[in-house]
C-alpha cells in the first residue's frame, strides 16, 4: 500500500488567505499523494496508519477553538 500525506485544514470552511494559498499549493504539487478530508465525519473515519505524514493547518487555533477543530487526529497520529 502506498503511504500518503494527510492534510487537515483548521476548519471545513474557507480559512484565511495564507492557509488557503498553502493548501492550494499542496493540492497542485502533491495531488497524487495527499488526502484532504472535506468534513469532520470524513476525517473521523480516516485510518492514520495509511499515512506517512500529517500536515495540520491552524494548530495555533487549537487553544481558542477546542470544540470546533478536530485535534483527535493529531493525537492519534
Amino acid at each position: 500500500m502506498n503511504k500518503k500525506i494527510l492534510v487537515v485544514k483548521p476548519s471545513f470552511y474557507i480559512g484565511n488567505v495564507g492557509d488557503l494559498a498553502l493548501i492550494k499549493t499542496f493540492k497542485y504539487k502533491c495531488k497524487d499523494t495527499i488526502t484532504m478530508p472535506r468534513s469532520k465525519e470524513e476525517l473521523k473515519n480516516i485510518n492514520v496508519n495509511h499515512y506517512d505524514s500529517l500536515i495540520y493547518f491552524g494548530n495555533d487555533c487549537v487553544p481558542y477553538y477546542t470544540n470546533s477543530i478536530p485535534i483527535e487526529k493529531i493525537k492519534e497520529f
